[in-house]
């Protein structure tokens, strides 16, 4: 009974030290790719549009024009006025439509526009 109990529990303590040597072996291949991570990502931007096909400039940006929310092309072009009044924005909020948020996708302007409008 005993040599059972000496042979049930040496077969646990090893499967816990395997188990703890892969988690350890996971963990660090798991930072060693966190730490190559802004590489890559430096080395991916390279054309002018991402491997899914939406593009790396923005097609619009979000802002404020005469206090009024407006969708605008890069170049300047209002394109859309908002029924949303900034004045009502906390002040966080009317800086960011000041400095223009960036959209880069259709969905992108759909979603900006819906938090305004609510």
């Amino acid at each position: 009974m005993e040599e059972r109990y000496r042979l049930s529990a040496g077969v646990t303590a090893l499967i816990c030290m395997v188990s703890l040597i892969i988690s350890v072996i996971t963990m660090v291949v798991c930072l060693s790719m966190r730490a190559d991570m802004p590489k890559t990502l430096e080395s991916v931007t390279v054309s002018e549009s991402t491997t899914t096909g939406n593009p790396v400039s923005p097609i619009y940006y979000v802002g404020l024009h005469d206090e009024k929310i407006v969708v605008s092309t890069p170049e300047g072009d209002i394109v859309r006025e908002l029924d949303a009044k900034a004045e009502f924005l906390p002040e966080s909020e009317r800086e960011m439509l000041r400095l223009g948020i960036a959209v880069y996708s259709s969905e992108q302007l759909y979603s900006v526009i819906e938090n305004y409008m609510e």
